[in-house]
């Protein structure tokens, strides 16, 4: 879905500046045809802004069980997943919160 939209972005952007550059060299006298270059930069623009904005909000592909390693230190990894790891269930970060590896100090 999303690389489609891309490839319309894509399509409606060339079409656009095609007409644009046709409109410039012609000069063409009737408003329809400023009216549809102006259509076809429009849904070319809402399109390219689409794009990264439904792939945010998109878990399209994404295996359940997949594991993206965050960081790691001295062999011990941070990651995440959309499920529990091993069997260790760990609650979210609360809105505002940020995940940090930091060293044990030594007094403990």
């Amino acid at each position: 879905m999303l690389v489609g939209l891309a490839a319309a972005a894509g399509v409606l952007a060339a079409a656009a500046a095609s007409l644009s550059v046709v409109g410039i060299w012609t000069e063409p006298d009737s408003d329809t045809f400023i009216k549809v270059v102006a259509v076809l930069w429009i849904l070319a623009g809402l399109a390219y802004f689409l794009v990264p904005i439904l792939q945010r909000f998109s878990s399209v592909g994404a295996d359940e069980a997949a594991v993206r390693i965050l960081a790691e230190l001295d062999g011990v990894e941070l990651v995440a997943s959309r499920s529990p790891v091993e069997g260790v269930r760990v609650e979210p970060p609360s809105p505002g919160e940020r995940l940090a590896l930091r060293r044990r100090p030594a007094s403990e």
